[in-house]
Protein backbone atom coordinates (compact mmCIF):
# COMPACT_ATOMS: atom_id res chain seq x y z
CA UNK A 1 0.00 0.00 0.00
CA UNK A 2 1.36 3.45 -0.88
CA UNK A 3 0.19 7.03 -0.85
CA UNK A 4 0.03 9.09 -4.02
CA UNK A 5 -1.63 12.46 -4.49
CA UNK A 6 -3.24 12.29 -1.06
CA UNK A 7 -5.13 9.03 -1.79
CA UNK A 8 -4.61 5.50 -0.50
CA UNK A 9 -3.73 3.30 -3.49
CA UNK A 10 -4.54 -0.37 -3.00
CA UNK A 11 -2.35 -3.15 -4.44
CA UNK A 12 -4.88 -3.80 -7.21
CA UNK A 13 -4.35 -0.22 -8.48
CA UNK A 14 -7.78 1.08 -7.49
CA UNK A 15 -8.17 4.21 -5.40
CA UNK A 16 -9.95 3.76 -2.11
CA UNK A 17 -10.66 7.49 -2.18
CA UNK A 18 -9.22 7.80 1.30
CA UNK A 19 -7.51 11.15 1.77
CA UNK A 20 -4.88 11.15 4.49
CA UNK A 21 -4.59 13.85 7.12
CA UNK A 22 -1.63 16.05 6.16
CA UNK A 23 -0.81 17.82 9.45
CA UNK A 24 1.28 14.99 10.87
CA UNK A 25 -1.51 13.30 12.84
CA UNK A 26 -1.31 9.53 13.41
CA UNK A 27 -3.25 6.84 15.21
CA UNK A 28 -2.14 5.27 18.49
CA UNK A 29 0.18 2.91 16.58
CA UNK A 30 1.86 5.78 14.74
CA UNK A 31 0.23 5.05 11.37
CA UNK A 32 -1.30 7.76 9.13
CA UNK A 33 -5.01 8.48 9.58
CA UNK A 34 -7.67 9.48 7.08
CA UNK A 35 -9.95 12.50 7.12
CA UNK A 36 -13.10 10.44 6.70
CA UNK A 37 -12.52 7.94 9.54
CA UNK A 38 -11.08 10.18 12.26
CA UNK A 39 -11.23 13.57 13.86
CA UNK A 40 -13.63 16.51 13.48
CA UNK A 41 -16.68 16.99 15.70
CA UNK A 42 -17.36 13.25 15.93
CA UNK A 43 -14.12 12.86 17.85
CA UNK A 44 -14.02 16.23 19.61
CA UNK A 45 -17.36 15.70 21.38
CA UNK A 46 -16.03 12.56 23.11
CA UNK A 47 -13.14 14.62 24.49
CA UNK A 48 -15.24 17.65 25.41
CA UNK A 49 -17.37 15.44 27.66
CA UNK A 50 -14.35 14.77 29.88
CA UNK A 51 -13.65 18.51 30.04
CA UNK A 52 -17.22 19.15 31.18
CA UNK A 53 -16.91 16.50 33.88
CA UNK A 54 -13.58 17.86 35.09
CA UNK A 55 -14.81 21.47 35.19
CA UNK A 56 -18.04 20.43 36.93
CA UNK A 57 -16.08 18.70 39.68
CA UNK A 58 -13.36 21.32 40.04
CA UNK A 59 -15.67 24.34 40.29
CA UNK A 60 -17.98 22.50 42.65
CA UNK A 61 -15.04 22.01 44.99
CA UNK A 62 -13.79 25.57 44.45
CA UNK A 63 -17.24 27.00 45.23
CA UNK A 64 -17.84 24.94 48.36
CA UNK A 65 -14.44 24.22 49.89
CA UNK A 66 -14.30 27.36 52.06
CA UNK A 67 -17.79 26.67 53.41
CA UNK A 68 -16.94 23.03 54.11
CA UNK A 69 -13.73 23.90 55.95
CA UNK A 70 -15.42 26.51 58.17
CA UNK A 71 -18.83 24.87 58.76
CA UNK A 72 -17.89 21.18 58.84
CA UNK A 73 -14.18 20.97 59.64
CA UNK A 74 -14.46 23.97 62.01
CA UNK A 75 -11.34 25.70 60.77
CA UNK A 76 -11.01 29.42 61.37
CA UNK A 77 -11.87 31.87 58.62
CA UNK A 78 -8.26 32.94 58.07
CA UNK A 79 -6.95 29.36 58.11
CA UNK A 80 -9.68 28.24 55.71
CA UNK A 81 -8.99 31.12 53.32
CA UNK A 82 -5.28 30.28 53.36
CA UNK A 83 -6.03 26.60 52.70
CA UNK A 84 -8.26 27.43 49.73
CA UNK A 85 -5.71 29.88 48.29
CA UNK A 86 -2.86 27.37 48.55
CA UNK A 87 -4.95 24.61 46.97
CA UNK A 88 -6.05 26.91 44.14
CA UNK A 89 -2.48 28.08 43.60
CA UNK A 90 -1.07 24.56 43.40
CA UNK A 91 -3.88 23.54 41.06
CA UNK A 92 -3.13 26.47 38.76
CA UNK A 93 0.60 25.64 38.53
CA UNK A 94 0.39 21.87 38.00
CA UNK A 95 -0.88 22.17 34.37
CA UNK A 96 2.64 23.28 33.45
CA UNK A 97 3.93 19.92 34.66
CA UNK A 98 1.11 18.01 32.97
CA UNK A 99 1.49 19.93 29.71
CA UNK A 100 5.24 19.35 29.65
CA UNK A 101 4.94 15.60 30.24
CA UNK A 102 2.13 15.37 27.69
CA UNK A 103 4.08 17.09 24.91
CA UNK A 104 7.46 15.62 25.69
CA UNK A 105 6.98 11.99 26.67
CA UNK A 106 3.52 10.62 27.48
CA UNK A 107 1.27 11.95 24.70
CA UNK A 108 -2.05 13.72 25.19
CA UNK A 109 -4.28 10.63 25.01
CA UNK A 110 -2.38 8.61 27.59
CA UNK A 111 -1.92 11.67 29.82
CA UNK A 112 -5.71 12.10 29.89
CA UNK A 113 -6.22 8.45 30.86
CA UNK A 114 -3.56 8.49 33.59
CA UNK A 115 -4.74 11.83 34.97
CA UNK A 116 -8.39 10.72 34.87
CA UNK A 117 -7.59 7.72 37.05
CA UNK A 118 -5.87 9.99 39.58
CA UNK A 119 -8.72 12.51 39.38
CA UNK A 120 -11.47 9.91 39.87
CA UNK A 121 -9.54 8.31 42.74
CA UNK A 122 -9.31 11.72 44.40
CA UNK A 123 -13.05 12.29 43.96
CA UNK A 124 -13.79 8.85 45.42
CA UNK A 125 -11.63 9.60 48.45
CA UNK A 126 -13.30 13.00 48.83
CA UNK A 127 -16.74 11.35 48.89
CA UNK A 128 -15.49 8.95 51.57
CA UNK A 129 -14.05 11.86 53.55
CA UNK A 130 -17.30 13.88 53.61
CA UNK A 131 -19.64 10.88 54.04
CA UNK A 132 -18.10 8.74 56.78
CA UNK A 133 -18.72 10.15 60.24
CA UNK A 134 -15.30 9.16 61.59
CA UNK A 135 -13.58 11.24 58.89
CA UNK A 136 -15.26 14.58 59.64
CA UNK A 137 -16.30 16.31 62.89
CA UNK A 138 -20.03 16.08 63.60
CA UNK A 139 -20.28 17.92 66.91
CA UNK A 140 -21.76 21.43 66.93
CA UNK A 141 -19.20 24.22 66.45
CA UNK A 142 -19.76 25.73 69.90
CA UNK A 143 -18.10 22.65 71.37
CA UNK A 144 -14.88 23.61 69.53
CA UNK A 145 -14.48 20.06 68.24
CA UNK A 146 -11.91 20.73 65.51
CA UNK A 147 -10.96 18.19 62.88
CA UNK A 148 -8.33 15.63 63.87
CA UNK A 149 -5.05 15.14 62.06
CA UNK A 150 -6.36 12.01 60.37
CA UNK A 151 -9.50 13.75 59.15
CA UNK A 152 -7.48 16.63 57.71
CA UNK A 153 -4.95 14.25 56.13
CA UNK A 154 -7.64 12.28 54.31
CA UNK A 155 -9.36 15.42 53.06
CA UNK A 156 -6.15 17.06 51.87
CA UNK A 157 -4.94 13.85 50.20
CA UNK A 158 -8.17 13.78 48.21
CA UNK A 159 -7.92 17.47 47.29
CA UNK A 160 -4.34 17.25 46.06
CA UNK A 161 -4.99 14.04 44.13
CA UNK A 162 -7.71 16.02 42.35
CA UNK A 163 -5.19 18.84 41.75
CA UNK A 164 -2.68 16.42 40.21
CA UNK A 165 -5.34 14.85 38.01
CA UNK A 166 -6.60 18.24 36.91
CA UNK A 167 -3.06 19.41 36.13
CA UNK A 168 -2.60 16.56 33.68
CA UNK A 169 -6.08 16.67 32.16
CA UNK A 170 -6.73 20.35 31.46
CA UNK A 171 -3.91 21.13 29.00
CA UNK A 172 -4.13 17.73 27.32
CA UNK A 173 -7.92 17.80 26.85
CA UNK A 174 -8.03 21.09 24.97
CA UNK A 175 -4.97 20.23 22.89
CA UNK A 176 -6.22 16.77 21.92
CA UNK A 177 -9.70 18.08 21.10
CA UNK A 178 -8.30 20.89 18.93
CA UNK A 179 -5.95 18.39 17.23
CA UNK A 180 -9.03 16.74 15.72
CA UNK A 181 -9.31 19.61 13.21
CA UNK A 182 -6.69 20.28 10.54
CA UNK A 183 -5.97 23.94 9.72
CA UNK A 184 -4.80 22.83 6.26
CA UNK A 185 -8.16 21.29 5.33
CA UNK A 186 -10.64 23.92 4.02
CA UNK A 187 -13.69 22.53 5.81
CA UNK A 188 -11.91 21.55 9.01
CA UNK A 189 -10.22 24.94 9.19
CA UNK A 190 -13.64 26.59 9.53
CA UNK A 191 -14.72 23.99 12.08
CA UNK A 192 -11.56 24.58 14.13
CA UNK A 193 -12.33 28.30 14.41
CA UNK A 194 -15.81 27.43 15.67
CA UNK A 195 -14.47 24.68 17.93
CA UNK A 196 -12.84 27.04 20.44
CA UNK A 197 -16.14 28.89 20.88
CA UNK A 198 -18.13 25.76 21.59
CA UNK A 199 -15.44 24.20 23.75
CA UNK A 200 -15.59 27.25 25.99
CA UNK A 201 -19.42 27.21 25.81
CA UNK A 202 -19.67 23.70 27.25
CA UNK A 203 -17.00 24.44 29.83
CA UNK A 204 -18.97 27.51 30.99
CA UNK A 205 -22.14 25.42 31.06
CA UNK A 206 -20.45 22.98 33.44
CA UNK A 207 -19.37 25.88 35.66
CA UNK A 208 -22.95 27.19 35.72
CA UNK A 209 -24.27 23.77 36.79
CA UNK A 210 -21.65 23.48 39.54
CA UNK A 211 -22.51 26.90 40.99
CA UNK A 212 -26.25 26.32 40.94
CA UNK A 213 -27.52 22.73 40.84
CA UNK A 214 -24.65 20.98 42.62
CA UNK A 215 -24.19 23.65 45.28
CA UNK A 216 -27.93 23.46 45.97
CA UNK A 217 -27.72 19.67 46.41
CA UNK A 218 -24.80 20.07 48.82
CA UNK A 219 -26.69 22.60 50.90
CA UNK A 220 -30.07 20.87 50.92
CA UNK A 221 -29.28 17.13 50.66
CA UNK A 222 -25.71 16.32 51.70
CA UNK A 223 -22.10 16.97 50.86
CA UNK A 224 -21.68 13.36 49.78
CA UNK A 225 -24.63 13.58 47.38
CA UNK A 226 -23.22 16.70 45.70
CA UNK A 227 -19.74 15.27 45.24
CA UNK A 228 -21.27 11.92 44.27
CA UNK A 229 -23.08 13.53 41.34
CA UNK A 230 -19.96 15.19 39.95
CA UNK A 231 -17.91 12.02 40.43
CA UNK A 232 -20.53 9.99 38.55
CA UNK A 233 -20.61 12.50 35.69
CA UNK A 234 -16.80 12.47 35.48
CA UNK A 235 -16.68 8.67 35.50
CA UNK A 236 -19.27 8.37 32.73
CA UNK A 237 -17.44 11.03 30.69
CA UNK A 238 -14.16 9.06 30.91
CA UNK A 239 -15.92 5.87 29.77
CA UNK A 240 -17.39 7.74 26.79
CA UNK A 241 -13.93 9.12 26.05
CA UNK A 242 -12.54 5.58 25.84
CA UNK A 243 -15.30 4.56 23.42
CA UNK A 244 -14.10 7.25 21.01
CA UNK A 245 -10.48 6.01 20.96
CA UNK A 246 -10.52 4.80 17.35
CA UNK A 247 -11.72 8.20 16.13
CA UNK A 248 -8.89 10.27 17.62
CA UNK A 249 -5.96 11.85 15.82
CA UNK A 250 -2.74 11.93 17.80
CA UNK A 251 0.59 13.74 17.79
CA UNK A 252 3.78 11.85 18.56
CA UNK A 253 5.59 13.25 21.66
CA UNK A 254 8.61 15.24 20.47
CA UNK A 255 10.85 15.17 23.53
CA UNK A 256 11.55 17.94 25.99
CA UNK A 257 10.75 21.41 24.60
CA UNK A 258 12.76 22.91 27.47
CA UNK A 259 15.86 21.08 26.21
CA UNK A 260 15.34 22.37 22.66
CA UNK A 261 14.93 25.94 23.93
CA UNK A 262 18.02 25.61 26.14
CA UNK A 263 20.05 24.32 23.19
CA UNK A 264 19.24 27.43 21.16
CA UNK A 265 20.11 29.77 24.03
CA UNK A 266 23.40 27.97 24.76
CA UNK A 267 24.40 27.76 21.08
CA UNK A 268 23.58 31.45 20.57
CA UNK A 269 25.73 32.35 23.58
CA UNK A 270 28.62 30.22 22.37
CA UNK A 271 28.46 31.87 18.95
CA UNK A 272 27.89 35.38 20.31
CA UNK A 273 31.09 36.72 18.75
CA UNK A 274 30.30 35.38 15.28
CA UNK A 275 28.50 37.40 12.62
CA UNK A 276 25.18 36.35 11.10
CA UNK A 277 24.77 36.60 7.34
CA UNK A 278 22.18 39.27 6.50
CA UNK A 279 19.11 37.94 4.69
CA UNK A 280 16.90 40.99 3.93
CA UNK A 281 14.15 38.95 2.26
CA UNK A 282 13.72 36.56 5.17
CA UNK A 283 11.11 37.91 7.66
CA UNK A 284 12.17 35.36 10.25
CA UNK A 285 15.50 37.20 10.62
CA UNK A 286 13.98 40.55 11.53
CA UNK A 287 13.48 40.03 15.27
CA UNK A 288 15.50 38.42 18.04
CA UNK A 289 18.46 38.37 15.65
CA UNK A 290 20.81 37.40 18.46
CA UNK A 291 19.20 33.95 18.44
CA UNK A 292 20.09 33.47 14.77
CA UNK A 293 23.67 32.91 15.91
CA UNK A 294 22.54 29.54 17.30
CA UNK A 295 22.19 28.27 13.72
CA UNK A 296 25.68 29.30 12.57
CA UNK A 297 27.47 26.17 11.37
CA UNK A 298 24.17 24.27 11.24
CA UNK A 299 25.29 21.87 8.49
CA UNK A 300 28.60 21.18 10.19
CA UNK A 301 27.66 20.72 13.84
CA UNK A 302 23.93 20.24 14.30
CA UNK A 303 23.76 16.49 13.90
CA UNK A 304 26.82 16.09 16.11
CA UNK A 305 26.20 18.57 18.89
CA UNK A 306 22.97 20.64 18.99
CA UNK A 307 24.42 22.59 21.92
CA UNK A 308 26.87 24.19 19.43
CA UNK A 309 24.60 24.67 16.43
CA UNK A 310 20.84 24.22 16.03
CA UNK A 311 18.57 23.99 13.02
CA UNK A 312 16.93 27.13 11.67
CA UNK A 313 13.54 25.64 12.49
CA UNK A 314 14.56 25.10 16.10
CA UNK A 315 15.69 28.73 16.33
CA UNK A 316 12.40 29.92 14.86
CA UNK A 317 10.47 27.89 17.46
CA UNK A 318 12.29 29.69 20.26
CA UNK A 319 11.64 33.03 18.58
CA UNK A 320 7.94 32.19 18.41
CA UNK A 321 7.85 31.51 22.14
CA UNK A 322 9.65 34.81 22.80
CA UNK A 323 7.09 36.71 20.68
CA UNK A 324 4.29 35.32 22.83
CA UNK A 325 5.71 36.31 26.22
CA UNK A 326 4.30 39.89 26.21
CA UNK A 327 0.85 38.46 25.42
CA UNK A 328 1.19 36.11 28.38
CA UNK A 329 1.80 39.07 30.69
CA UNK A 330 -1.46 40.73 29.58
CA UNK A 331 -3.37 37.65 30.77
CA UNK A 332 -2.21 38.24 34.34
CA UNK A 333 -3.68 41.76 34.56
CA UNK A 334 -6.88 40.50 32.93
CA UNK A 335 -7.13 37.75 35.55
CA UNK A 336 -6.55 40.23 38.40
CA UNK A 337 -9.73 42.02 37.36
CA UNK A 338 -11.73 38.82 36.84
CA UNK A 339 -10.91 37.79 40.40
CA UNK A 340 -13.08 40.65 41.70
CA UNK A 341 -16.19 38.93 40.32
CA UNK A 342 -15.95 36.15 42.89
CA UNK A 343 -15.05 38.40 45.82
CA UNK A 344 -16.10 42.05 45.88
CA UNK A 345 -19.04 41.61 43.51
CA UNK A 346 -20.44 38.93 45.83
CA UNK A 347 -19.76 41.09 48.89
CA UNK A 348 -21.58 44.03 47.27
CA UNK A 349 -24.60 41.87 46.46
CA UNK A 350 -24.86 40.78 50.12
CA UNK A 351 -25.50 44.42 51.11
CA UNK A 352 -28.18 45.10 48.46
CA UNK A 353 -31.87 44.28 48.09
CA UNK A 354 -31.93 40.71 46.78
CA UNK A 355 -35.64 40.02 47.16
CA UNK A 356 -37.36 38.42 44.22
CA UNK A 357 -41.00 38.49 45.21
CA UNK A 358 -42.32 38.33 48.77
CA UNK A 359 -40.90 34.91 49.68
CA UNK A 360 -37.57 34.51 47.91
CA UNK A 361 -34.18 36.18 48.27
CA UNK A 362 -31.38 35.64 45.75
CA UNK A 363 -28.24 34.15 47.37
CA UNK A 364 -25.30 36.59 47.04
CA UNK A 365 -23.08 34.10 45.22
CA UNK A 366 -25.79 33.41 42.65
CA UNK A 367 -25.08 36.77 41.04
CA UNK A 368 -22.01 35.06 39.53
CA UNK A 369 -24.41 33.02 37.41
CA UNK A 370 -25.20 36.21 35.49
CA UNK A 371 -21.61 36.35 34.24
CA UNK A 372 -21.75 32.74 33.07
CA UNK A 373 -25.16 33.09 31.41
CA UNK A 374 -23.99 36.27 29.64
CA UNK A 375 -20.87 34.39 28.50
CA UNK A 376 -22.93 31.50 27.12
CA UNK A 377 -25.16 33.86 25.14
CA UNK A 378 -22.24 35.98 23.94
CA UNK A 379 -20.21 32.97 22.75
CA UNK A 380 -23.19 31.64 20.81
CA UNK A 381 -23.87 35.05 19.24
CA UNK A 382 -20.20 35.48 18.38
CA UNK A 383 -20.01 32.16 16.56
CA UNK A 384 -23.37 32.31 14.77
CA UNK A 385 -23.84 36.03 14.13
CA UNK A 386 -20.68 38.09 14.50
CA UNK A 387 -18.26 35.81 12.64
CA UNK A 388 -20.38 35.52 9.44
CA UNK A 389 -21.08 39.27 9.39
CA UNK A 390 -17.48 40.24 10.10
CA UNK A 391 -16.21 37.71 7.53
CA UNK A 392 -18.22 39.43 4.79
CA UNK A 393 -16.78 42.81 5.83
CA UNK A 394 -13.14 41.87 6.40
CA UNK A 395 -12.83 38.98 3.96
CA UNK A 396 -11.26 36.90 6.73
CA UNK A 397 -12.62 33.40 7.29
CA UNK A 398 -12.69 33.96 11.05
CA UNK A 399 -14.20 37.46 10.84
CA UNK A 400 -11.55 39.13 12.99
CA UNK A 401 -8.07 38.00 13.97
CA UNK A 402 -7.30 36.23 17.24
CA UNK A 403 -5.53 39.27 18.67
CA UNK A 404 -8.37 41.59 17.60
CA UNK A 405 -10.74 39.32 19.48
CA UNK A 406 -8.59 39.42 22.63
CA UNK A 407 -8.25 43.19 22.33
CA UNK A 408 -12.03 43.59 22.09
CA UNK A 409 -12.34 41.54 25.28
CA UNK A 410 -9.91 43.86 27.05
CA UNK A 411 -12.03 46.85 25.99
CA UNK A 412 -15.21 45.22 27.34
CA UNK A 413 -13.37 44.44 30.59
CA UNK A 414 -12.55 48.12 31.06
CA UNK A 415 -16.18 49.02 30.34
CA UNK A 416 -17.36 46.46 32.93
CA UNK A 417 -15.17 48.00 35.63
CA UNK A 418 -16.30 51.54 34.73
CA UNK A 419 -19.91 50.45 35.20
CA UNK A 420 -19.01 48.63 38.44
CA UNK A 421 -17.38 51.78 39.82
CA UNK A 422 -20.43 53.90 38.96
CA UNK A 423 -22.82 51.34 40.51
CA UNK A 424 -20.76 51.19 43.70
CA UNK A 425 -20.65 55.00 43.93
CA UNK A 426 -24.45 55.04 43.69
CA UNK A 427 -24.74 52.34 46.38
CA UNK A 428 -22.51 54.35 48.73
CA UNK A 429 -24.61 57.50 48.24
CA UNK A 430 -27.79 55.60 49.12
CA UNK A 431 -26.15 54.05 52.20
CA UNK A 432 -24.97 57.46 53.35
CA UNK A 433 -28.34 59.10 52.70
CA UNK A 434 -30.09 56.48 54.88
CA UNK A 435 -27.54 56.62 57.70
CA UNK A 436 -26.18 53.11 57.12
CA UNK A 437 -22.47 53.93 57.19
CA UNK A 438 -21.95 52.20 60.54
CA UNK A 439 -24.44 49.39 59.85
CA UNK A 440 -22.61 46.94 57.56
CA UNK A 441 -25.29 44.25 57.99
CA UNK A 442 -28.14 46.54 56.94
CA UNK A 443 -29.65 46.14 53.47
CA UNK A 444 -29.21 49.16 51.21
CA UNK A 445 -32.41 50.04 49.37
CA UNK A 446 -30.87 49.39 45.96
CA UNK A 447 -31.74 46.38 43.83
CA UNK A 448 -29.02 43.78 43.35
CA UNK A 449 -29.92 43.78 39.67
CA UNK A 450 -27.84 46.94 39.29
CA UNK A 451 -24.87 44.56 39.57
CA UNK A 452 -26.24 42.65 36.59
CA UNK A 453 -24.96 45.46 34.35
CA UNK A 454 -21.20 45.01 35.04
CA UNK A 455 -21.67 41.23 35.27
CA UNK A 456 -23.21 41.04 31.81
CA UNK A 457 -20.43 43.14 30.28
CA UNK A 458 -17.90 40.97 32.14
CA UNK A 459 -19.47 37.90 30.53
CA UNK A 460 -19.15 39.51 27.09
CA UNK A 461 -15.50 40.30 27.83
CA UNK A 462 -14.90 36.62 28.66
CA UNK A 463 -16.55 35.51 25.42
CA UNK A 464 -14.06 37.59 23.47
CA UNK A 465 -10.86 37.48 25.51
CA UNK A 466 -10.84 34.10 27.26
CA UNK A 467 -11.84 32.13 24.16
CA UNK A 468 -9.36 34.11 22.08
CA UNK A 469 -6.59 33.43 24.58
CA UNK A 470 -7.32 29.70 24.52
CA UNK A 471 -6.95 29.59 20.75
CA UNK A 472 -3.94 31.90 20.76
CA UNK A 473 -1.90 29.83 23.21
CA UNK A 474 -2.84 26.62 21.40
CA UNK A 475 -2.26 27.72 17.81
CA UNK A 476 0.70 30.08 18.13
CA UNK A 477 3.14 27.90 20.05
CA UNK A 478 5.27 25.39 18.11
CA UNK A 479 3.27 22.27 17.24
CA UNK A 480 5.30 20.16 19.67
CA UNK A 481 4.42 22.45 22.59
CA UNK A 482 0.65 22.84 22.30
CA UNK A 483 -0.26 21.28 25.64
CA UNK A 484 2.41 23.37 27.33
CA UNK A 485 1.04 26.47 25.56
CA UNK A 486 -2.45 25.78 26.86
CA UNK A 487 -0.99 25.16 30.33
CA UNK A 488 0.84 28.51 30.29
CA UNK A 489 -2.48 30.29 29.70
CA UNK A 490 -4.12 28.40 32.56
CA UNK A 491 -1.22 29.17 34.86
CA UNK A 492 -1.33 32.88 34.00
CA UNK A 493 -4.95 32.91 35.14
CA UNK A 494 -3.92 31.31 38.42
CA UNK A 495 -1.07 33.78 38.92
CA UNK A 496 -3.62 36.56 38.39
CA UNK A 497 -5.42 35.46 41.55
CA UNK A 498 -2.22 35.78 43.58
CA UNK A 499 -1.44 39.16 42.03
CA UNK A 500 -4.98 40.28 42.89
CA UNK A 501 -4.28 39.59 46.57
CA UNK A 502 -1.01 41.50 46.29
CA UNK A 503 -2.73 44.49 44.67
CA UNK A 504 -5.36 44.56 47.43
CA UNK A 505 -2.62 44.45 50.10
CA UNK A 506 -0.69 47.29 48.45
CA UNK A 507 -3.82 49.42 48.02
CA UNK A 508 -4.79 49.02 51.66
CA UNK A 509 -1.24 49.71 52.80
CA UNK A 510 -0.90 52.88 50.75
CA UNK A 511 -4.39 54.25 51.45
CA UNK A 512 -4.03 53.40 55.13
CA UNK A 513 -0.98 55.66 55.32
CA UNK A 514 -3.08 58.38 53.63
CA UNK A 515 -5.63 58.23 56.45
CA UNK A 516 -8.39 55.88 55.26
CA UNK A 517 -8.12 52.40 53.80
CA UNK A 518 -10.21 51.80 50.71
CA UNK A 519 -11.02 48.15 51.38
CA UNK A 520 -12.57 47.35 54.75
CA UNK A 521 -14.87 44.66 56.10
CA UNK A 522 -17.61 47.30 56.19
CA UNK A 523 -18.29 48.14 52.53
CA UNK A 524 -20.33 51.20 53.54
CA UNK A 525 -17.21 52.88 54.91
CA UNK A 526 -14.91 51.49 52.18
CA UNK A 527 -14.11 53.13 48.87
CA UNK A 528 -14.55 50.14 46.61
CA UNK A 529 -15.54 52.52 43.81
CA UNK A 530 -12.06 54.09 43.90
CA UNK A 531 -10.50 50.61 43.82
CA UNK A 532 -12.54 49.83 40.70
CA UNK A 533 -11.33 53.06 39.08
CA UNK A 534 -7.78 51.95 39.88
CA UNK A 535 -8.47 48.69 38.05
CA UNK A 536 -9.83 50.70 35.12
CA UNK A 537 -6.53 52.58 34.96
CA UNK A 538 -4.44 49.38 35.23
CA UNK A 539 -6.46 47.71 32.48
CA UNK A 540 -6.21 50.80 30.26
CA UNK A 541 -2.41 50.63 30.57
CA UNK A 542 -2.58 46.90 29.94
CA UNK A 543 -4.67 47.52 26.80
CA UNK A 544 -2.15 50.06 25.48
CA UNK A 545 0.70 47.60 26.06
CA UNK A 546 -1.33 44.90 24.34
CA UNK A 547 -2.03 47.09 21.30
CA UNK A 548 1.64 48.08 21.07
CA UNK A 549 2.71 44.42 21.13
CA UNK A 550 -0.11 43.11 18.91
CA UNK A 551 0.67 45.60 16.12
CA UNK A 552 4.17 44.15 15.92
CA UNK A 553 3.23 40.52 16.38
CA UNK A 554 3.78 38.16 13.45
CA UNK A 555 1.45 35.19 13.41
CA UNK A 556 2.87 31.73 13.14
CA UNK A 557 2.06 30.08 9.83
CA UNK A 558 -0.68 27.47 10.26
CA UNK A 559 -0.17 25.91 6.84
Amino acid sequence: MSMEGGFDIEHDGKESQREWVKDGSVDLKGSPVSYSATGRWNAAFFIMGVEMGERLAYFTIAASLFTYLTNVMYQGVAASAETVNIWSGVTSILPLVGGFLSDAYVGRYYMIIISSLVYLSGLALLIVSVSISSLSPHSPPNMQNHATGTQIAVLFTALYMISCGSGGMKPSLLSLAADQFDYQHPDESKQKISFFNWYFFFMALAILMSNTVIVYVQGNVSWGAGFGIVASVSFIAVIIFLFGTRKYRHRIPAGSPITRIAQVLVAAFRNRNLRVRVEPNNPNRNDFRCLDKAAIGEEEHCNKDPWKACTGRQVEEVKQVARMLPMWLTVIIYSVTLAQGGTFFVKQSSTMDRSLGPHFSIPPASTLAIVIIATLIAVSAYDRLLVPIAARITGMERGISILQRIGAGLVFLILAMVIAALVEAKRLKIAQAHGLMDKPQAVVSMSVFWLALPNVVLGIADAFALVGLQEFFYSQVPDSMRSLGVASNLTANGIGSFVSSLVIHIVNSVTGKMGHRWLLDNLNTSRLDKFYWLLVALNALNLLAFIFTARRYRYKSLT
